[in-house]
């Protein structure tokens, strides 16, 4: 039985069985992670003027303390970390054009939520704008809830997220955005589409639906030294495989690790339109060694791609304004897998709306031509390019997804794949069939609001 058959195994069991353990399991408070979200210091002031952008960057470690007790997130639950193979991080970029301050703080978590992130905003404090998203690693601590304790392996019974853990993270996170502002500096940009190594990505539902291409942005400084460069391409960081029992951040380590090696300044990776499902093409057999060296050895090729793209990009004519707009969306419909998460208190409850669905946000995050479409999961890559096809009718040259960015509800499907047997396992996680239209009808509605 193949690594992804037995997570869709298990996930099936959790889904079968949700209805009796709705009638053993009382209803309780989600975990409380609540800390005192006083924004951490002051920001530096708004230090741009008109044509000149400035431009931080900075990395920290989010890996758990030596010792403290750790489910790891993705697969099947009760999967407890034995030992840290790498450390995993969060890693922040800043733009600030004088007039707005923008931030994109990635970590190496599978997933954060809309409550998670706005209490990184709150630390931040209002000067700044920010995008809170994750890598979506399969190898890091659960920050979800989903994967903790679990009823005859099969259907979850506590939750996974360890509140100290948390509330760490979420600091460390604002820490960050303030790292990356203090050390902003006059800067140019330079952006360019890559190609995506051949052999390091599978679409396990539609194997002609791979991505080409990835996003690169560089920011350089006058005299032309890279300060980070970040790349936006589409994958699971799933390589290692639900026999792990490994903490770490997987392919987008080395990743990073290479970019800097390869003098990009601090390496930012940012997943994109992954969902349905986009992961590594390592071969389903391998054993944890074998998907190790794969994962580093994927990180580096995508890397090299990237550098090798970028290096030759010119910079981006000025100005180069930044903005970041978000609308909120209220989600009709869900998923019974999601009410009975939310009432046996495995997850923070979500915000509900006048109509009781679920809040959430989407968002543009742009600076000069280049802009990414903020989309609160996991899309699948059809998803992805109506995102991108909206941004390009808005006039933006560059465009991106930020996939699990201020949210993570899951897979964001295209009406008609929830028709399609290949899916059944990316609807039975989703927030439902009209999720994806109305997160892409509020995009387009940003631009035409402007």
């Amino acid at each position: 039985m193949s690594w992804t058959r037995r997570r869709c195994l298990r996930a099936g069991l959790g889904l079968g069985l949700g209805a009796v353990a709705g009638c053993i399991l009382p209803d309780r408070p989600g975990p409380d992670v609540r800390h005192p979200v006083f924004p951490l210091g002051p920001m530096p002031p708004a230090r741009g003027s008109q044509g000149i952008l400035r431009v931080g960057a900075a990395a920290v470690d989010i890996t758990p303390p030596e010792g403290s007790p750790v489910w790891l997130a993705g697969y099947g639950f009760e999967r407890p970390m034995m030992r840290v193979h790498d450390r995993i991080s969060a890693r922040a970029l800043y733009l600030d054009d004088g007039v707005r301050r923008v931030a994109l703080v990635v970590a190496d978590v599978v997933g954060l939520s809309l409550a998670a992130a706005a209490r990184v905003r709150q630390l931040v404090g209002p000067e700044v704008a920010v995008v809170v998203a994750s890598t979506h690693n399969h190898q890091g601590p659960d920050t979800l809830g989903y994967w903790g304790p679990a009823i005859l392996h099969a259907v979850p019974a506590e939750t996974g997220i360890r509140p100290g853990y948390q509330r760490g993270l979420e600091r460390r996170l604002a820490q960050a955005v303030a790292r990356a502002a203090w050390s902003a500096r006059p800067a140019r940009l330079a952006a360019v589409e890559a190609r995506v190594p051949p052999g390091r990505v599978k679409n396990l539902r539609d194997p002609d639906d791979v991505p080409e291409t990835m996003l690169v942005l560089q920011a350089r400084s006058l005299s032309g030294a890279p300060i980070a460069t970040l790349v936006n391409a589409a994958c699971h960081p799933e390589t290692l495989g639900d026999r792990a029992r490994l903490l770490s951040a997987d392919f987008p380590g080395p990743l990073r690790d290479a970019l800097e090696a390869g003098g990009g300044g601090v390496g930012v990776f940012v997943n994109g339109a992954l969902g349905g499902m986009l992961t590594a093409a390592v071969p389903d057999e391998a054993d944890v060694q074998e998907r190790l060296t794969f994962a580093r050895a994927m990180g580096e090729a995508l890397a090299g791609a990237a550098l090798g793209a970028v290096s030759g990009a010119p910079t981006l004519p000025g100005p180069t304004p930044v903005a970041l707009v978000t609308a909120p969306v209220e989600l009709a419909g869900g998923s019974d897998l999601y009410a009975f998460l939310e009432r046996t208190g495995l997850v923070e409850a979500p915000a509900r709306g006048p109509g009781g669905g679920l809040m959430t946000e989407v968002g543009r995050l742009s600076v000069g031509p280049v802009a990414f479409g903020v989309m609160p999961g996991e899309p699948t890559p059809r998803v992805g390019r109506q995102v991108q096809a909206v941004l390009r009718e808005a006039g933006f040259a560059f465009t991106g997804v930020v996939g699990l960015g201020d949210d993570e509800l899951g897979y964001l499907l295209d009406p008609a794949q929830f028709d399609d047997p290949a899916f059944g396992y990316e609807v039975s996680v989703s927030p439902g069939r009209g999720a994806a239209p109305a997160l892409t009808a509020a995009l387009s509605e940003i631009h035409s609001k402007r």
